[in-house]
């Protein structure tokens, strides 16, 4: 599925303090999760207009707060997301703070579209 165009992608606006590493692999995410979803229903059709909020925005305040909390308390050095066939919020985690994120998937075509994202 190629963007028509009418996808929204507000992330850099709403999440300034991203680097440009993060902010870069979040949008190539946001365009593989789209082409993916016509094959395989990632995530639903509905929602692939406002991704950037309903999947993305959630994910990344998540994976902030909790990155944020594990830094300051030292406890936990990895975080495991597993069942993540969209790589909701696995992959998120994996991209703000590398190597902290990994995720996992049962059925075999989100395994396909989850191993893309490593």
């Amino acid at each position: 599925m190629t963007l028509s165009g009418k996808e929204m992608w507000r992330v850099r606006q709403w999440f300034p303090s991203l680097d440009e590493r993060a902010q870069e692999r979040l949008r190539i995410f946001h365009i593989e999760l789209i082409r993916w979803t016509k094959k395989i229903n990632l995530i639903s059709a509905a929602s692939i207009i406002e991704a950037d909020f309903i999947h993305f925005a959630d994910s990344i305040m998540g994976a902030q707060f909790v990155l944020e909390d594990i830094k300051a308390s030292g406890d936990i050095s990895e975080i495991w997301d597993f069942g993540s066939g969209n790589g909701f919020p696995g992959a998120i985690f994996s991209i703000l703070e590398t190597g902290a994120g990994h995720f996992g998937s049962s059925p075999s075509k989100s395994r396909e579209f989850a191993r893309g994202l490593n």
